[in-house]
């Protein structure tokens, strides 16, 4: 939507922009409003045997990252049946993830597994 004041347009933003459209004050996206996402990876290793019915935790930094933000897990398809995980935010600018064994005998977990996280921030 637009408006004519002395023969000059004017914008009229909503939440999604910032800026009055002026060569001093471009339109552009409110990050705060909109959508974005980063994304992270890491190999973690010295995971070692995870005995039955226990967990273990490993972190991996992953800038921009706070404690708020919810995350979406990437699992290796290396991951071990009977293994079940948890990925989050613990911090600033880092995610844990959580190995549970949910069997009734020991899982080893190899080295070089990579792992991901997907951070969403929405309205």
């Amino acid at each position: 939507i637009s408006a004519s004041s002395g023969g000059v347009e004017s914008a009229v933003i909503g939440d999604g922009l910032l800026g009055n459209g002026t060569a001093g004050n471009p339109l552009r996206v409110n990050p705060a409003a909109v959508p974005t996402f980063f994304t992270g990876t890491a190999t973690l290793n010295d995971w070692g045997t995870i005995t039955a019915a226990a967990c273990q935790e490993k972190t991996f930094a992953m800038g921009g990252a706070v404690a708020s933000d919810a995350v979406i897990p990437r699992w290796p398809a290396t991951l071990p049946a009977g293994l079940t995980g948890v990925m989050y935010v613990p911090g600033a600018n880092t995610v844990a993830v959580r190995l549970c064994n949910a069997t009734g005998a020991d899982v080893a977990v190899a080295n070089g597994s990579t792992f991901g996280a997907t951070i969403l921030r929405s309205f």
